[in-house]
C-alpha cells in the first residue's frame, strides 16, 4: 500500500487539508492543555516525558498491524494514539487518528490508506515538537500569537 499524501488524494476533506506541509497551525493547545493540568507546568512536563516514552512503541505497532491488515490491532492502537494525544491536547493528531479508526471500523481501505497516512505525518510533527527543549515556550508564544 502507498501510504503518502497528496493534494488529489485529500481534496474534500476539511482536516487533512489542514495537515497538508504548509500548515502553520500549532502543533499544541497550549490554551486547553494549561487549562486541563491545573497550570502546572511541572506536571505537564512530567506527562509530555511518558507521552514521548510510552508513544513510539504505540504507533510502531500501528504500523505493524496496518502492515498486516489486522483491523481489530489497527483500532486499539489508533485508539490509544488518539486518547494520549487528547491528554497533551495534540488536537490534530487526536483528530487524524479519530478519522483513522473510523475508517478501520467501516473497514474502507483507500481511507485507512489515506488516513494512516496522515496519521504518522501528525504522529512525527507531534513527536519532534515535543522532544524539542524549547517547546513548552514555542507553545506558549503561538498561544499568544493566535489571542
Amino acid at each position: 500500500m502507498d501510504y503518502t499524501l497528496s493534494k488529489e488524494k485529500i481534496a474534500g476533506h476539511e482536516l487533512l487539508d489542514r495537515l497538508l506541509p504548509g500548515n502553520d497551525e500549532p502543533v499544541i493547545n497550549w490554551t486547553q492543555l494549561t487549562k486541563l493540568m491545573s497550570n502546572d507546568e511541572d506536571f505537564i512536563k512530567d506527562v509530555v516525558e511518558g507521552w514521548l516514552v510510552d508513544n513510539p512503541a504505540a504507533m510502531d505497532a500501528l504500523t505493524k498491524a496496518v502492515k498486516a491488515n489486522k483491523f481489530d490491532e489497527m483500532f486499539a492502537f489508533a485508539h490509544k494514539i488518539k486518547g494520549s494525544a487528547e491528554t497533551v491536547r495534540g488536537d490534530l493528531l487526536a483528530q487524524a487518528a479519530s478519522l483513522f479508526e473510523t475508517a478501520v471500523e467501516e473497514r474502507k481501505l483507500e481511507d485507512i490508506k489515506i488516513t494512516f497516512a496522515v496519521v504518522q505525518k501528525e504522529f512525527e510533527k507531534f513527536k519532534s515538537f515535543l522532544s524539542r527543549s524549547d517547546w513548552m515556550e514555542i507553545a506558549k508564544n503561538k498561544t499568544k500569537e493566535l489571542i
